[in-house]
Order: structure tokens, then sequence, then C-alpha cells
């Protein structure tokens, strides 16, 4: 999982795929639709494309409190026209996915679906 986080697509190499006896059990809710494999469970690179800010999780977990530091200010806008997606989204990530046969991966990042999670 260490290795994963710090594996931005385009940039850190292949995805990393967690065995099924370390999953718990359970895909992530992405795990299917972007190519798990038979026999390897999904895979894993850097968490800002699906969990940007991993409150989610910390509550999921049972988490009583939880403390979000963002980077970006309260008032930024995330979706607007300004940031229709560019490089990194439409031609980076969506070739990394493709290459390794992560097409549901390859559309979520198309159609900014980080982004759509930040600004939520």
């Amino acid at each position: 999982c260490m290795k994963a986080s710090m594996n931005v697509p385009g940039l850190a190499g292949p995805p990393q795929y967690l065995p099924p006896h370390q999953a718990g059990g359970t895909l992530h809710r992405l795990g299917e639709q972007w190519g798990a494999m038979s026999g390897r469970c999904e895979p894993l690179v850097d968490a800002l494309l699906y969990e940007p800010i991993p409150y989610r999780q910390a509550v999921a977990d049972g988490a009583t409190h939880v403390l979000v530091l963002r980077t970006r200010a309260e008032d930024a806008e995330v979706l607007g026209e300004d940031n229709a997606g560019g490089v990194w989204e439409h031609h980076i990530c969506g070739n990394y996915f493709r290459r390794y046969g992560l097409h549901g991966a390859a559309n979520f990042m198309k159609q900014l679906g980080d982004k759509r999670i930040y600004a939520e």
C-alpha cells in the first residue's frame, strides 16, 4: 500500500496489486469497474484519484472526529469552466490507465471524477 500511495499515474510506474489475502475480503468501491484482476485484488495507485480527501474512509472506519486540511482556498472553483481538465486528466492518466487495461479508471479521470469528489 505504501508503494501504491506514492504511485502517481503516468509518473511512477505500474499500478500495484494487493494480494487477495491482504485485502480484507472486499474490493474498494471502484475496484471492479476499474479492472480488478482475477487472483489479484484491486489496482492501487495514488489515492488522489478516488479519494482526494480521505475523510470518507475515516468515517466508515468509525472515526468520531475528522480534521480535514485542504490545499485549495474554500472559495476556489474546482469544477468551473476554467477547470475542464487538461493534459493530466485527458492524456497522461488516460494513456496510463489504458496501457494497464484499466479503462474504467481512464474514463473516470476524463470525466473529472477526482475533481467531482474533491468538490463535494
